[in-house]
């Protein structure tokens, strides 16, 4: 995978003033492009919707709860998840649930959604439990390291584990961890307004082929092991398991092209998003230490000196840690930017129409730090979860750190529980 990385750059365009003869051809592109938080927050007075333009095209960024609420569930049938996003993940996840629309979305989402069903969790758990324990072990006393890797190899290794069993997880776990580096990396490049073509012989696009190649050979191996012995007594009970055994309503199987794009989708979902939300609470609780104190605190007193995993009974009553992932992803949400394409002209309200094709992006991270909804909204504040009120009087559409709809639900939930584990 040397090769690979090499051929990534982290470069982008440069910071710096726009000349108005390029401001008035381009729009608000080259600043989005630039930097897509900064474009965004500028753009955001608290409107229901903030205009913006990409060249010839209007773009709507969506501030109101309602109108998100509206794109992201009302409207499901009016918008798709883009051309931009799914050009930036085909290579990598087919047509897996996280970029699936319409009727194979609803399809899909029958099949994948009892995967995380409570009675599934414990066996989760219990590999969470076992990595946190591994990792931990081997750390001293004054020892110095980097956070976001660390917290990336662990998260990765309880997803591999999860989806693969040990063997398999292990067994892949290196060259895994530089795929996945890969995809972070291009995805952040081209999961923007101007998707270039994969065929261009440029750095960043053939280590992008090269590593989605590896990525579907991998994925496509483990799922033939595992067919083959799939009459043995040899296997563990792992979410690739489950999905093999999975049915719909015309009792058929997935095949293994949706088997590998499901999985290499639960890989890239359940792996970087949920080791950033750990690193920001981790940066986040370094400045309050008393909070860090009361964490240890509730642990110690749920919990006790008890070596083997937590229950999912305990796991609920660790209220400030919920609370703490719960404000982690309100200041930095996984998904801080989601990206619609109207599938047909749509009248959100009577002064906001989106054309066909039309753009509509909504923005977690403005939405979340709205004052009329979140009280001193730039501090660090898990105790305002606590008594369950802020979450119960939330408008639809306020709190959207995975995006809306039952897959984000999901992701909250696993999210939690591999941050409690």
């Amino acid at each position: 995978m040397d090769k690979v990385k090499q051929g990534i750059s982290t470069s982008r365009l440069k910071e710096g003033q726009i000349s108005p003869m390029l401001r008035w051809l381009t729009g608000d592109l080259i600043p989005f492009l630039q930097n897509p938080l900064a474009a965004s927050i500028a753009a955001n007075h608290w409107r229901p919707v903030a205009r913006l333009r990409f060249l010839h095209m209007g773009v709507a960024l969506i501030l109101d709860p309602a109108l998100t609420h509206q794109v992201f569930m009302d409207s499901e049938d009016a918008f798709n998840k883009g051309k931009p996003v799914k050009a930036a993940l085909d290579k990598w996840i087919g047509d897996g649930l996280l970029v699936a629309d319409g009727e194979y979305w609803k399809h899909q989402r029958k099949l994948i959604a009892p995967l995380f069903h409570h009675r599934y969790m414990t066996d989760y758990v219990i590999v969470m439990h076992r990595r946190c324990l591994r990792l931990v072990e081997g750390w001293n006393d004054g020892q110095h390291f980097d956070l976001k890797n660390t917290l990336s190899k662990l998260t990765l290794g309880i997803v591999c584990e999860a989806l693969f069993s040990e063997y398999n997880s292990d067994r892949y776990a290196d060259e895994l961890a530089e795929i996945l580096k890969v995809l972070v990396r291009v995805v952040g490049l081209e999961a923007s307004v101007l998707v270039l073509p994969d065929w261009l012989p440029i750095p960043y696009k053939r280590a992008k082929r090269q590593a989605a190649a590896r990525l579907r050979d991998i994925v496509e191996a483990i799922i033939a092991d595992r067919r083959s012995k799939q009459d043995s007594q040899d296997t563990r009970p792992d979410l690739l398991s489950l999905m093999l055994a999975a049915r719909d309503e015309q009792d058929q199987a997935m095949s293994d092209t949706v088997l590998r794009n499901e999985s290499a989708t639960l890989l890239l979902a359940g792996h970087e998003t949920t080791a950033t939300t750990l690193m920001w609470a981790f940066v986040l609780l370094a400045q309050r230490p008393e909070l860090y104190a009361a964490l240890a605190l509730e642990a110690r007193q749920v919990l006790g000196d008890s070596v083997t995993a937590p229950t999912l009974d305990q796991l609920a009553q660790l209220k400030l840690a919920t609370a703490v992932i719960a404000e982690t992803l309100r200041l930095y949400p996984a998904a801080w930017l989601t990206g619609r394409e109207a599938n047909h002209r749509v009248h959100l309200t009577d002064d906001v129409v989106i054309p066909k094709g039309g753009l509509v992006f909504i923005s977690a991270y403005n939405n979340h730090r709205n004052p009329a909804y979140f009280s001193d909204p730039e501090a660090f504040l898990p105790e305002r979860w606590l008594d369950g009120s802020l979450e119960k009087n939330l408008p639809k559409g306020v709190y959207i750190p995975f995006g809306e709809g039952p897959v984000p639900r999901l992701s909250v939930h696993a999210t939690v529980q591999a941050a409690q584990g």
